[in-house]
């Protein structure tokens, strides 16, 4: 069982970490044209992908040791359709924490008008404006930080039960 389980956990990671780099591919598509410079990328470009990433790894941390009771919880159900079933919940886990982390990056871009003014994510770029990267960043892991028990409330909703008998 702990094998399986640790296999099990490693490929949700890995599989994780691979949708969190396409999300980042994605999101910075208007920005990677100038992300460039010389054949370097930028210090802005690169403060931008290493603190989204960053916010994206520590909400993963929390999904795998939540979908790790889950394997536990499945196995204890099901232990024949236990490989398929946690299939499915992983599916669920880092669907919800993708769908997470995008709600409060739109949020941090929102709010982040609030302290440095309306601008454009794409010019500050070009003009390798590193301080704006760093500020929005930092945002973005501070939200993710504080609201991360909130999120393990909503993940463990989904973590199937054990019945328990009840004896008098």
């Amino acid at each position: 069982m702990e094998n399986t389980k640790a296999v099990i956990l490693s490929i949700a990671a890995f599989i994780s970490l691979a949708i969190i780099i396409m999300v980042i591919q994605f999101l910075s598509r208007k920005l990677k044209n100038k992300s460039h410079e010389d054949g370097k990328i930028k210090l802005s470009f690169g403060i931008w992908f290493s603190t989204f990433f960053l916010s994206a790894s520590l909400i993963m941390a929390r999904t795998i040791v939540v979908f790790g009771e889950a394997v536990d919880n499945v196995y204890k159900i099901t232990p024949d359709r236990g490989l398929f079933e946690s299939f499915k919940k992983g599916s669920l886990f880092i669907g919800l924490s993708i769908l997470w982390l995008l709600i409060w990056y739109i949020a941090v871009n929102r709010l982040s008008y609030l302290v440095m003014g309306k601008r454009k994510p794409a010019n500050e770029i070009d003009i390798d404006n590193y301080t704006f990267f760093i500020v929005r960043g930092i945002l973005l892991i501070g939200f993710t930080i504080c609201l991360l028990p909130a999120f393990d409330i909503i993940l463990r909703e989904f973590i199937p039960s054990v019945q328990i008998p009840f004896y008098h």
